[in-house]
């Protein structure tokens, strides 16, 4: 017994040497592996703070666009808006130049028919075409219809003076009708012709819209994808790093 305890002492020394050494190289292990999970942290965070100031500077930027365009459109409705109100002023003002010229020649027609007729007749307003009248001017917007009634005698309509002046009044109250006809037709036309470039900007407008609208979600869309490549591309990296600094160790 007393020659086995030397022995024993040396088997307990060597085993608990063996055992200190095992664990120490254990600790230094573990060590070497945080330090390398401390550094792919901060290279993750170094990563992250890089990949939000991108993606502000991202927004900055899509939002300063967006500015511009919305000036942008708004400058061009702008000018559409100038010249649609230009192009209604002129038509308003040939419009009325036209309505003068026609009511200057109605005006001078029926003078000059009065005058041949040595003034027998008397005038009366109505908004209804009287049998036997004829148009004098107005109309029944603005004013008045004034219409001339010729006053016949049994003797004239047996002469041949009577005929001719019945001839000539059928024929003047023709050619004022045609006038009148002539004017309303002008009228319908200017009120169509408005209606349908009206139309025609805000339909313009609508379309401006909606492309602008269309343009925002598909930057933004190309914006997130860009973000989402972005993330992926990081935890690829950090995982590449992790692998390759486990395989060193």
């Amino acid at each position: 017994m007393e020659t086995q305890a030397p022995e024993i002492k040396m088997d307990v020394k060597t085993l608990l040497e063996t055992t200190t050494s095992f664990r120490v190289s254990e600790l230094r292990e573990l060590e070497e592996y945080f330090f390398v999970l401390e550094k792919n942290r901060r290279n993750l965070q170094y990563l992250l703070q890089e990949q939000k100031e991108d993606h502000e500077m991202a927004l900055k930027t899509q939002e300063r666009k967006r500015i511009q365009e919305r000036m942008e459109w708004e400058r061009q409705m702008r000018k559409r808006e100038e010249t649609l109100q230009s192009a209604f002023m002129s038509v308003a003002i040939s419009r009325q130049k036209m309505m003068k010229d026609l009511m200057a020649r109605m005006s001078t027609t029926s003078l000059k028919y009065m005058d041949e007729t040595s003034g027998s007749g008397y005038i009366i307003t109505s908004p209804v075409v009287p049998q036997g009248a004829i148009h004098l001017g107005g109309t029944a917007r603005k004013q008045p219809r004034k219409w001339w009634f010729l006053l016949c005698c049994s003797c004239h309509a047996a002469s041949e003076d009577a005929n001719s002046s019945s001839a000539t009044a059928d024929k003047k109250m023709a050619d004022l009708q045609l006038i009148a006809k002539l004017e309303e037709r002008v009228r319908k036309a200017e009120t169509k012709k408005q209606q349908k470039a009206l139309k025609k900007a805000e339909e313009q407008a609508k379309k401006a819209e909606k492309k602008a609208i269309k343009a925002e979600k598909k930057r933004a869309k190309k914006e997130g994808k860009r973000a989402g490549n972005k993330d992926d591309e990081v935890k690829g990296n950090s995982s590449k790093q992790f692998l390759s600094s486990v395989t060193k160790e």
